[in-house]
C-alpha cells in the first residue's frame, strides 16, 4: 500500500546528493573526480528559462548550455560552486570528451533528456 507523503516531509527529504564522476587518470591522475550535484528544481527552471526564451543563445554564450549546466551543478569537496559564470571559457578549454562525460552525468542527474538539450542548445 502507498504512503502518502507529507508537506514537511517532502520538503524535510535530503534529495540532491552529489555523485562523483570518474575523470580519465592520464590526464588528471589516480582517482580524480567531478563532483556533481543535483540541481534544484529552481535552478533547472533558471537554466531553461535563460536557453528557452532565447534571453541566452549558443552564439551569444560559446559552449552555452552545457557551461551553464556545468556552473549550477560541478561542486569542490564542500558541496560549495566550483566555478562562476566568468570562469565558463576556461573550463570549455579543456578536453572536450571529459567536459561531455561530466555534462553527460551533469544533465541526466538533473533530469534533462538528451532531446531536452538538444532543443535548448538550438534556441
Amino acid at each position: 500500500m502507498a504512503t502518502v507523503i507529507t508537506k514537511e516531509a517532502f520538503l524535510a527529504a535530503e534529495d540532491r546528493p552529489t555523485v562523483d564522476v570518474p575523470l580519465p587518470e592520464k590526464f588528471y591522475g589516480e582517482g580524480a573526480v567531478a563532483r556533481i550535484r543535483i540541481m534544484s528544481g529552481a535552478e533547472r527552471a533558471e537554466l531553461e528559462k535563460r536557453f528557452a526564451t532565447g534571453e541566452t543563445t549558443v552564439e551569444s554564450d560559446p559552449g552555452g548550455f552545457r557551461a551553464a549546466l556545468l556552473v549550477a551543478t560541478w561542486v569542490d569537496e564542500s558541496g560549495e560552486p566550483m566555478w562562476i559564470a566568468k570562469d565558463a571559457a576556461a573550463m570549455l578549454a579543456k578536453n572536450a570528451k571529459t567536459i561531455e562525460l561530466i555534462v553527460e552525468e551533469a544533465a541526466e542527474l538533473s533530469g534533462f533528456r538528451k532531446k531536452d538539450v538538444e532543443e535548448l542548445e538550438k534556441n
